[in-house]
């Protein structure tokens, strides 16, 4: 089972979503520490009334500044408070530190702002980067605090429409475990007449509310971790394994290990 994705920003404007052929919708909230997207509101309350799963990233470094994780993630939420616990919610990592190669100054920085939006909400992040960019640094940090990946990975920049298997170069995506590809930028699908950035997520409806939800916190050795994703590490570590076996076959045993899990956890 597997949700079609879109994910919005300002650049679409007022989009109306009612009429677009997608199952979820993701739209930008802020970015950096001083932007707002003024038509973030007008699409997730559409998504409400549709009863459309809805989601809601942050964009880091806007404008290339780069900023204090903790002032980022401070501002995402405080400008998207009443989002939380109802949308997924996602740190889209692009700009590097450095202005070049990803390092491991990024990896901190990631696991700060996410660390920050679990301790303020309960709520996990996924983080959104470049599949071709994980092996230029060890992520297992972040992975670990059970985040799940979001990865950007096209076969070429032509439109194209919803795909059921999408092209991917076939590499791991170790020490993650993916949660949704985001295909292609130049997406072009019935209701929308213009390009949209297009994505798989690997679950259904019920999987995508347990990411949104608000999680119980504990303090150990004086940071903040989650009890609902503690299975997500062994899980992840089966995967390296080699226990859910590769492709098409490996998406599917994912998929049905995830969902078991959140049938469970919704009793």
């Amino acid at each position: 089972m597997t949700l079609r994705v879109i994910d919005v920003s300002a650049n679409q404007g007022l989009i109306n979503i009612a009429p677009i052929d997608c199952d979820a919708v993701i739209v930008k909230g802020t970015g950096g520490d001083n932007y707002v997207n003024d038509c973030c509101d007008f699409v997730l309350q559409q998504c409400f009334k549709l009863n459309k799963p809805a989601g809601l990233y942050h964009y880091a470094h806007e404008f290339g500044n780069i900023n204090d994780p903790i002032v980022e993630s401070n501002y995402f939420i405080d400008n998207c408070k009443n989002y939380f616990g109802k949308v997924l919610v996602a740190l889209d990592y692009e700009v590097a530190i450095n202005g070049r190669n990803y390092t491991q100054q990024d990896v901190e920085w990631c696991y700060n702002f996410i660390q920050n939006v679990i301790k303020r909400t309960g709520v996990i992040p996924l983080l959104y980067i470049s599949k071709s960019l994980i092996s230029e640094c060890d992520w297992s940090k972040v992975a670990n605090a059970n985040v799940g990946l979001w990865y950007a990975q096209y076969a070429d920049n032509n439109h194209t429409g919803w795909l059921s298997d999408p092209w991917d170069d076939g590499k791991p995506t170790t020490p993650f475990t993916t949660v949704m590809h985001q295909y292609t930028g130049h997406g072009r699908i019935n209701g929308y007449n213009g390009d949209l950035d297009l994505s798989l997520f690997y679950g259904d409806v019920n999987a995508w509310y347990a990411y949104a939800k608000t999680h119980d916190k504990t303090n150990s050795n004086g940071g903040d971790t989650v009890k609902y994703n503690d299975y997500l590490t062994p899980f992840a570590k089966d995967v390296i394994d080699g226990k859910y076996g590769n492709g098409n076959e490996r998406k599917e045993k994912i998929y049905q290990a995830v969902q078991n899990k959140v049938n469970d956890l919704s009793k």
